[in-house]
């Protein structure tokens, strides 16, 4: 770790210890109750549960003719009631009446989406962690997806610095198709587009990927938490993105930026890879603590979708990056798109150079699922996850919850 960084690093632990201690000192001290007066205690917690559970056979065709009693439900594995129950399964659109609804306004947008008739999708742009190239012929692909969908399917655009303010669903296909075709990666070009991107234009171009990767878990994790608030059941991310990474490396060709990445001496490449790997580490436990924690409280799957295709290197013969380090940035990359996905109950599309019939078994996922609710018996208000399992008492059949 450069000196720079540790200094940037105690220099942030300073901030937040004097934050810290600011708002311990503004919090005036509690008083002291009467003599004889009780103080009322309130307990809260939620012991209501929800899980949609996809059901599908050996071809990945739903399996929609099972009833609650096909189900079992444990929780951290104790064997839980099932409630209630329910086989959600989408319109077609031309037989639905309310898909002809046009989405003018936000109450609109809070009641259609609110409809579990209605599949919710969400293409999340990593234009941090896309180059240029690769997101132009991803583009395309991602574009005809969607036209290719129904008038149940609401479609929203993100990216990591639009906020979930500003979004909206649509059912115009057409619209968000042209939206999408917009998409201009901007991996390892740090030209400044926004003024929070100035602000640590000039700082060495490792802590400026960090300050993206930061940028991007907190868009994900507050686009998980927006989407719970919509309804309970299935929502979709579909993150287009090649993954992020903990550190840069050495010789690999950047722009808009004053500091580079220079090459480094092979003793050198072996202690930054060392320490490349805890920063990958640092990434993995805050994408856990965040988005991975949001997303399943909040029944939200999230899609990888790598636009790099099927590849065999990362890095082009322009730039002075090692074969070493190419294999493994490309494996390690490669390996936390399928961790986000299988930890969010999603699917990694990595390595296909045609997605388009991924993105299909992923719209099948969206638009036939069960959707179950318990009452725990364990009341859990520790804070912590209590792992939930769900089997059909069923041969042949691929469950996923």
């Amino acid at each position: 770790m450069s000196q720079a960084t540790s200094f940037v690093r105690l220099a942030r632990l300073g901030i937040i210890l004097f934050l810290a201690v600011a708002v311990l000192w503004t919090i005036p001290a509690a008083q002291e109750p009467a003599a004889g007066t009780q103080q009322p205690v309130f307990r809260s917690g939620i012991d209501a549960v929800s899980v949609d559970v996809i059901v599908t056979d050996d071809d990945g065709r739903p399996v929609t003719d099972l009833t609650a009693a096909d189900f079992e439900v444990r929780e951290a594995g104790e064997l839980q009631a099932v409630t209630s129950f329910r086989l959600v399964e989408t319109g077609n659109g031309a037989n639905d009446p309310a898909s002809g609804r046009e989405i003018l306004s936000l109450d609109d947008e809070r009641r259609e989406a609110a409809r579990l008739e209605n599949r919710l999708f969400v293409v999340f742009l990593d234009d941090y962690h896309v180059r240029r190239g690769n997101s132009m012929r991803s583009r395309q692909q991602l574009a005809a997806f969607l036209r290719s969908l129904t008038r149940n399917d609401l479609v929203a655009i993100a990216t990591p610095l639009s906020g979930v303010g500003g979004m909206t669903f649509s059912r115009n296909h057409n619209v968000t198709s042209n939206v999408v075709m917009g998409f201009d990666g901007r991996k390892y070009d740090y030209t400044p587009k926004h003024p929070i991107e100035s602000r640590y234009q000039n700082l060495p171009v490792e802590q400026q990927e960090q300050m993206r990767n930061s940028l991007t878990i907190t868009a994900l994790q507050s686009l998980s938490e927006y989407l719970g608030t919509l309804r309970e059941g299935r929502k979709t991310i579909i993150y287009v993105s090649e993954g992020m990474s903990g550190a840069v490396p050495s010789g690999v060709r950047v722009s808009g930026s004053g500091q580079g990445s220079a090459p480094i001496s092979r003793s050198e490449s072996a202690r930054q890879s060392s320490m490349d790997f805890f920063e990958n580490t640092s990434l993995l436990l805050d994408l856990e603590s965040r988005v991975f924690r949001s997303a399943t409280r909040n029944n939200v799957s999230i899609y990888t979708l790598d636009p790099r295709g099927l590849s065999n290197f990362e890095f082009g013969v322009d730039e002075n990056v090692s074969s070493s380090n190419d294999r493994r940035i490309l494996q390690e990359s490669s390996d936390l798109l399928r961790v986000i996905a299988e930890q969010t109950d999603g699917r990694a599309l990595v390595g296909m150079n045609d997605p388009a019939p991924a993105l299909r078994q992923m719209v099948r996922d969206s638009g036939t699922y069960y959707l179950l609710g318990y009452t725990s018996t364990r009341s859990p208000r520790d804070g912590r996850f209590h792992e939930i399992r769900v089997r059909v008492n069923r041969r042949d059949v691929q469950v996923r919850a």
